[in-house]
């Protein structure tokens, strides 16, 4: 192929799928059938069916009510036990629990919140050092931004505000084509690390999925302690190798919350220890 003209090249590709018959469709013919007629159950009065009329008691403050007393007091006891068994759900507990949430310092014992690392939500810190080193990044993430393209970022053009030829922003209205997550990530590795190492690994590293080791919750711990966390796991996850940001979110929220490992003032705990966030972006409590 080195060597050739363009045309001739694009001719010989052609030439190897001019013989490839076009793909047939093939759709299956419905076929109509007539609906069922319903027939309507014919009622037939407690009378007919022999069934003994239930007898009308006059209760407490001239109260009506249907039913002998014996049926009465047997009526009460299965609704009590079916209101038992309803509380026994996780559904009534769980409604329960959303009412009663409790703070990190309420729920756990004097010994985890002695040695629990405490944060206040948010990750201060910038990539890992060895991460800027091999790749050359800009020393802070306005840096980076501006460095490379700048823009103002918004979530629906995740790139930045394109310019045209004359140097002016394109209107707020022009119509961009949706891009995959993952892929406009991926163009966002040197003016936006925090998107990039959120679903990608470092260039040409490995992930890692499955329960993390004993190192590396080492490490979560001690980049938490020293930067903080709760967002921008994009630049959290540049500290641990072979993971990306979502994982490190999955894994703050899953172990290490419940644990009582770190206590973030975002989240609150129900009876059974399941971490509910409720910071500023919560509609729970609105």
């Amino acid at each position: 192929m080195e060597g050739k003209p363009l045309q001739e090249t694009s001719s010989s590709t052609n030439d190897l799928f001019k013989d490839v018959p076009a793909p047939v469709r093939i759709s299956k013919q419905r076929e109509w059938r007539k609906a069922p007629k319903i027939v309507k159950p014919i009622r037939i009065s407690n009378r007919i069916r022999g069934v003994a009329v239930t007898p009308t008691l006059i209760g407490e403050n001239d109260k009506v009510e249907h039913g002998s007393s014996s049926h009465k007091n047997q009526q009460n006891t299965n609704n009590q036990g079916a209101h038992s068994e309803n509380n026994d759900g996780a559904g009534g507990d769980e409604e329960e629990d959303m009412a009663n949430l409790m703070s990190g310092d309420l729920f756990f014992d004097k010994a985890t919140r002695e040695r629990a690392i405490r944060v206040d939500g948010h990750y201060h810190g910038w990539l890992d050092p060895g991460v800027i080193e091999r790749y050359g990044f800009e020393k802070s993430a306005k840096d980076a931004w501006e460095a490379n393209g700048g823009g103002s970022f918004s979530f629906k053009d995740p790139l930045g505000a394109h310019l045209d030829s004359a140097g002016t922003s394109r209107s707020k209205t022009t119509k961009r084509p949706k891009h995959e997550a993952k892929m406009v990530a991926k163009g966002l590795f040197k003016k936006n690390p925090n998107a990039f190492f959120y679903r990608h690994n470092e260039p040409g590293q490995e992930q890692w999925t499955g329960d993390w080791t004993a190192e590396e919750q080492e490490i979560f711990l001690k980049v938490a302690a020293e930067h903080g966390c709760g967002d921008k796991w994009g630049l959290f996850a540049s500290f641990i190798p072979h993971r990306v940001g979502y994982q490190c979110s999955n894994f703050y929220r899953q172990v290490v919350l419940p644990e009582g490992m770190v206590f973030d003032p975002n989240y609150e705990y129900t009876s059974r220890g399941k971490p509910i966030y409720c910071g500023k972006h919560n509609q729970w409590r609105k």
